[in-house]
């Protein structure tokens, strides 16, 4: 930890980005993967993290240890241990559920807008699907999603 490093970083997940100090550059660069800029005034640029801020960056192959890391190098202080956490918990999320197509199926019209002639249709279904037994039960709990 190095009193010249440019990034503060906040309990609340909030970036501040000293553009004057040496490794300005290069730390805004290493923040793009992953934090959203929000403001860029004159002296301090405001990132902020976000879960989809994190999910892209884990969907690029970006890892929460790799947004960890890019934190504690250009931090100038200790990064809040809850951020860590968070970005542990978030990101780790990603790939979890899946939405896989189902098999179709041909189905009466509804009623009302069937003529006498019986026609069908074809109708797709998805299907939410997980390998976590946490998971599963967490989103099992919701009536929507239990359909």
């Amino acid at each position: 930890m190095q009193n010249d490093n440019p990034l503060i970083v906040q309990s609340d997940r909030t970036l501040l980005l000293d553009v004057h100090a040496p490794l300005a550059k290069e730390c805004a660069n290493d923040l793009i993967p992953f934090a959203e800029l929000e403001r860029s005034p004159e002296h301090l640029h405001t990132y902020r993290l976000t879960p989809l801020s994190l999910w892209n960056a884990a969907s690029a192959g970006f890892s929460a240890d790799d947004a960890a890391n890019v934190l504690t190098k250009y931090s100038r202080y200790d990064v809040p241990q809850n951020v860590t956490v968070w970005i542990h918990e978030t990101a780790g999320r990603f790939g979890k559920l899946r939405l896989l197509p189902g098999p179709e199926a041909d189905v009466p019209l509804h009623p009302d807008l069937a003529a006498d002639d019986g026609k069908r249709v074809r109708e797709e279904h998805l299907y939410l699907v997980t390998d976590s037994p946490f998971v599963y039960r967490e989103i099992s709990v919701n009536p929507a999603a239990k359909k």
